[in-house]
């Protein structure tokens, strides 16, 4: 019995055909927050095959099972610019606050905390204080920053 050998295609970046315009602007639209990952695994399914005659293995099975990583992969092969806004986490899409002392409004402090997912969100909103520095509303991305 002989078995048939599926050759790998490598990824293009030369001519883009119109399904791979499509894909790269659905995986930006992905990795940057502005489309839903429910949106975007609707749209894998209902086009998967296409996506894989168009991508190499490693590429597609990186994109299948692990779609934000191998979105970002597959982009940077593409040499899509696909950097956040400020402001939005990398990490969730999630609304990052910079805390710096004088300058941010307590009133920003609670907002943020009563919008977040903190585990101790309630103590931030009586002290209505946040330790200097950037977090994510998640708490996915969190840097601590001294001032003095």
């Amino acid at each position: 019995m002989q078995t048939r050998m599926r050759t790998i295609k490598p990824l293009r970046t030369s001519r883009v055909s119109m399904f791979e315009q499509t894909l790269i602007s659905k995986l930006k639209r992905y990795v940057t927050f502005e489309s839903s990952s429910d949106d975007w695994n609707q749209w894998f399914q209902h086009n998967q095959y296409e996506i894989e005659a168009v991508l190499d293995r490693k590429h597609f099975l990186k994109l299948k099972h692990s779609a934000f990583k191998g979105a970002k992969k597959i982009l940077e092969q593409y040499k899509v610019d696909c950097s956040m806004p400020e402001g939005i986490c990398s990490r969730c899409g999630g609304k990052i606050l910079k805390v710096v002392p004088g300058e941010t409004a307590k009133e920003e402090i609670v907002a943020f905390a009563k919008d977040s997912t903190f585990k101790n969100k309630d103590i931030i909103i009586r002290n209505e204080w946040l330790h200097p520095g950037e977090c994510c509303k998640n708490g996915c991305y969190v840097t601590l920053h001294n001032y003095r």
